[in-house]
Parts: structure tokens; C-alpha cells; sequence
């Protein structure tokens, strides 16, 4: 089975998530049945991104904005370039997985599945049909209840299960069935970063497992409906709300 990988080119992820990409590049090569057969970056280092890192230190955010200057800078050393031609598979910086030509050389992989992993690239329906299986997200957040962005953090802000969610992508953003959620902390860490490392952990050994049983049913798992009628909207939080999570003591 050929999975492609596919983030976004520089993420607050501590390590800019180039330790999942090789842990799971590398068990793919010691699968009989499943390997990463690509690496796509969707492009994100731009004028928003920098304004970005330029505003979060003034609202007193530090952590984060200092996590994406290390992983912008990092791409100097072409880390993933590197790891892609290590293992001898193709990487690409893309503007969207909706191009044509994306969508003709994914095609032309006869890719079975493409995972998403922390974009905000909305995948239009060609893309979406272009895997043989079809397009998988990693949510950071419990469906079906919590929907949109930052969803972990202001589970931990108010004190509930932090986690993510495997499931189909659909072309509706945070729908499509659920496969897996999995708790990563019940509410209890103040430090984000820390919670994130834990996060890339814990998402390593979940996917894996996932891939090995798309491999053993030739096919997606059943999974669950994702339907509520409690669905919780969250998105990116304003200086006042970041303030709240400082004032309960979160290290951002």
C-alpha cells in the first residue's frame, strides 16, 4: 500500500514534525504490506506567516513564536530534502494539493492513501478521489464534538481530554468518518510545547497502527459517523483570549 505524507512547510510543531516524518518513513520500510512512497510541504512560509511570528511575542505568546522561527530558519538545512532522498522517495514544496499538477502526479503514483498532517490546505473533491483509498486527516481535536482550529489547547484550557482525531477527509472541513480518537492529556498540562512533543509521540505509534490495519482489511476501517449535535466550534485565539490562558498560568 503507498502512502503519502503531506504538512505544511513550517508548522509550530516542536521540530517542525521532521521526527514523525522519519519514524514513519522508516517503519514503512520495515512493513511487508504499507511504505511512504512521498513527501509533499504545502507552502507556508510567506508574509502572513512572518507577520505572524512578528505579532505573537507582543500578545506574549514566546514559545510558539519562537518554535516557528527555528523552523523557518531550519529549512536552510533542507531537513526533509534530506530525508526524502535518503529513502530514496520523492519530496515536493507545493502552493496547494489542489493544483493539476499535484493531482496528476499523485495519480500517476497510484497513491492509495495521502495523510494530511497539521495543514489548513482545504482539499477540493479531485484531490480528494485521486488516492485509491482516499485522503486521511490527523484533527487536533475530539470528534465529532470539537471542530476547528487550536481545538487541544482550549480542551487543556478548560481542564477536559486533549487529543486528536483520525478520519476520511471529506470535502466539508472536520468531516468524513471517524476512525480514531485518541486522548493524549486529560486536561492537566499548562505547557503547550510539552504538550505538543507528547502529541507528535503518541501520533507516531497511532498512525502506524492504522496503516497496518488499512493494510490487513485491503481498505479503510469501518470507523464511526461524524455526526453530533453539540459541535464546538474553536479558532485561532484573540490577544484577550490569550491573556486568559496566561492568567490560569499556560506557557505559550
Amino acid at each position: 500500500m503507498k502512502i503519502l505524507l503531506v504538512t505544511s512547510q513550517t508548522t509550530y510543531m516542536p521540530g517542525n514534525y521532521q521526527a514523525l516524518l522519519s519514524e514513519l518513513t522508516k517503519a514503512g520500510i520495515d512493513s511487508e504490506t504499507w511504505s511512504i512512497t512521498g513527501l509533499v510541504s504545502i507552502k507556508t512560509l510567506d508574509g502572513p506567516l512572518i507577520k505572524t511570528i512578528v505579532g505573537l511575542p507582543l500578545i506574549g505568546v514566546f514559545n510558539l513564536a519562537s518554535e516557528l522561527i527555528k523552523n523557518s530558519f531550519n529549512l536552510l538545512f533542507k531537513r526533509r530534502e534530506k530525508l526524502a532522498k535518503e529513502y530514496r522517495i520523492p519530496h515536493r514544496l507545493v502552493d496547494s494539493m489542489n493544483d493539476q499538477s499535484v493531482i496528476d502526479w499523485v495519480r500517476g503514483m497510484e497513491i492509495d492513501i495521502i495523510l494530511n498532517i497539521r495543514t489548513r490546505d482545504i482539499y477540493g473533491e479531485s484531490i480528494l478521489r485521486t488516492p485509491k483509498l482516499g485522503c486521511v486527516n490527523i484533527h487536533h481535536g475530539i470528534l465529532p464534538d470539537y471542530r476547528g482550529t487550536f481545538c487541544d489547547l482550549y480542551a487543556l484550557y478548560e481542564n477536559r481530554n486533549a487529543g486528536f482525531s483520525i478520519h476520511k477527509m471529506e470535502k466539508k472541513v472536520d468531516a468524513g468518518v471517524i476512525f480514531k480518537t485518541v486522548v493524549v492529556d486529560q486536561g492537566t498540562e499548562k505547557n503547550y510545547q510539552h504538550y505538543l512533543k507528547k502529541t507528535e509521540e503518541v501520533e507516531i505509534k497511532e498512525i502506524i497502527d492504522f496503516f497496518n490495519e488499512c493494510t490487513r482489511l485491503n481498505n479503510f476501517p469501518t470507523g464511526i459517523p461524524n455526526k453530533t449535535k453539540r459541535k464546538i466550534y474553536t479558532k485561532n485565539p484573540t490577544p484577550k483570549m490569550i491573556k486568559n490562558f496566561k492568567a490560569q498560568g499556560f506557557i505559550l
